[in-house]
C-alpha cells in the first residue's frame, strides 16, 4: 500500500460520526437542601405552592421533576423544557425532589442529586424528620464480611427540630418482607451478623421526640459470596470467557450486572448443573475457539473430565460438533465461609469452592 491510500484509509477511518453525549446532571438551586421552603407561596391552611429551580446541564434540551412526600410516599413527576416550575404541594410535610435530565438525541439521561426540604404548615406542628440518607453500604453494592461475618452499616439522619429520638433498623431477604432487626439505636450505625452469598435489604425509620416518624428508602446489598477469594467478573473479563456452567452458584452469577447484561441462562436444572449462562453474542454462532467456566462447590463434580462438560453442553446448545482439544488455562479452590445457596446436594456448612476455566 503506497503513502497516499495510507493517508487516505487513516482519513476515511477517522472521519466517522462523533459519539452522541449523554445529558449531564443539573445542579439544584432551591428548595435548598435540608432546610424550610422560605420561597413557598401559602395558599391557605393546608397548601402552599412551591418554585423549583436548577441550572441548565450540558447536553440536555428537556427535564423532569420529580418530588416525593416523604411520609405519603406519594410521587409527582412534571414534564418541562424550562429551569423552573411552581408546584402546590401539601403543607406540613418533608418533601424529596430531584431533576432528570434528558435529550432528543439520546435514550440516555442525567439524574441530578437528591435534596429535601420541609414545607411549613401550622407554626405549631412539630416537623417530621427527613427520611434518612443511607451511606454504607450503598444501594446495590457487593459487600464483604469481616472475620466475624458482621458488617457495620450506617446512615445520616436529619430533623429541622434537632430531636431526632431513635431509628429502627429493618433488614430482610426480600423487598417486601423486611423485618425489624433493631430498634430504639440512638446512634446512626448497627453492626449486623450476615450469611454470605445472599441478598439483603435494608431501611431505617427515623422516630423524633414527638413521635413523628420517616423512612428511608431501600437499598438492596449482596454479600459476596466468594468473600474475595476469587472474583468471578474479573475472571470472565481477562479470560474471554464465553459460557459458564454453574452448580450452586445460580442465584449468585444472576446478581452480578456483568452476568446480567452480558450472558443468559440456556440451560437450568439438569444434571450435572444447575445453569448454563451463554454470552449473548455468540447465542447463535456456532461454537469455535472459547474460553469455558466451570464453578461448582463439589469436588467430584469439578473433577468430571472436561472433554465431558464440554461436549455435554455442545449438546445442550445444540451447536457444531465439539473438537476435543482443550487446555485448562486456570484454576482455583478454597475455603469458603458460605453457609446457604448451594443447592441440596451440596448441602450446608463451610464448603470449598472450584473455580475451573478451560479453553477450546
Amino acid at each position: 500500500m503506497n503513502r497516499l491510500a495510507l493517508l487516505l484509509l487513516v482519513l476515511l477511518i477517522g472521519c466517522g460520526p462523533d459519539p452522541i453525549p449523554d445529558p449531564q446532571p443539573a445542579d439544584l438551586i432551591s428548595p435548598s437542601n435540608l432546610d424550610t421552603c422560605t420561597t413557598a407561596s401559602r395558599i391557605n391552611d393546608f397548601e402552599s405552592q412551591v418554585r423549583f429551580q436548577w441550572t441548565a446541564p450540558l447536553h440536555s434540551d428537556s427535564y423532569e421533576l420529580v418530588i416525593q412526600n416523604s411520609i405519603t410516599g406519594k410521587l409527582q413527576s412534571i414534564s418541562t423544557l424550562l429551569l423552573t416550575e411552581s408546584v402546590v404541594l401539601p403543607s406540613g410535610a418533608p418533601y424529596q425532589w430531584y431533576i432528570v435530565s434528558k435529550s432528543i438525541l439520546t435514550e440516555m439521561k442525567g439524574k441530578s442529586l437528591v435534596w429535601q426540604f420541609y414545607l411549613e404548615g401550622s407554626p405549631e406542628e412539630s416537623h417530621f424528620p427527613f427520611p434518612a440518607i443511607l451511606l454504607e453500604p450503598s444501594n446495590q453494592e457487593e459487600i464483604t464480611l469481616n472475620e466475624s461475618n458482621t458488617y457495620n452499616l450506617n446512615w445520616e439522619g436529619n430533623d429541622l427540630d434537632g430531636d431526632i429520638k431513635t431509628y429502627t433498623l429493618y433488614i430482610g431477604t426480600s423487598e417486601n418482607e423486611l423485618i425489624t432487626r433493631e430498634e430504639e439505636l440512638t446512634n446512626s450505625e448497627s453492626t449486623q451478623v450476615l450469611n454470605s452469598n445472599t441478598l439483603y435489604f435494608w431501611q431505617v425509620e427515623s422516630i423524633d421526640g414527638e413521635g413523628n416518624r420517616s423512612f428511608s428508602e431501600i437499598y438492596q446489598s449482596r454479600v459476596d459470596p466468594f468473600q474475595n477469594e476469587v472474583n468471578v467478573p474479573e475472571l470472565i473479563e481477562k479470560y474471554s470467557v464465553n459460557e459458564i456452567a454453574a452448580y450452586g452458584y445460580t442465584n449468585n452469577l444472576n446478581f452480578y450486572p456483568e452476568i446480567n447484561s452480558n450472558f443468559h441462562t440456556v440451560w437450568v436444572n439438569q444434571h450435572p448443573f444447575s445453569h448454563i449462562f451463554l454470552k449473548k453474542d455468540i447465542a447463535e454462532t456456532p461454537i469455535s475457539k472459547k474460553s469455558f467456566m466451570i464453578i461448582c462447590s463439589n469436588s467430584n463434580l469439578c473433577g468430571v473430565p472436561a472433554n465431558e462438560i464440554l461436549a455435554t453442553n455442545e449438546i445442550l446448545l445444540k451447536t457444531n460438533t465439539l473438537d476435543s482439544n482443550y487446555e485448562l488455562i486456570f484454576e482455583h479452590s478454597s475455603d469458603s465461609n458460605i453457609t446457604n445457596g448451594f443447592s441440596n446436594f451440596a448441602g450446608s456448612g463451610k464448603r470449598r469452592i472450584f473455580v475451573k476455566i478451560f479453553s477450546y
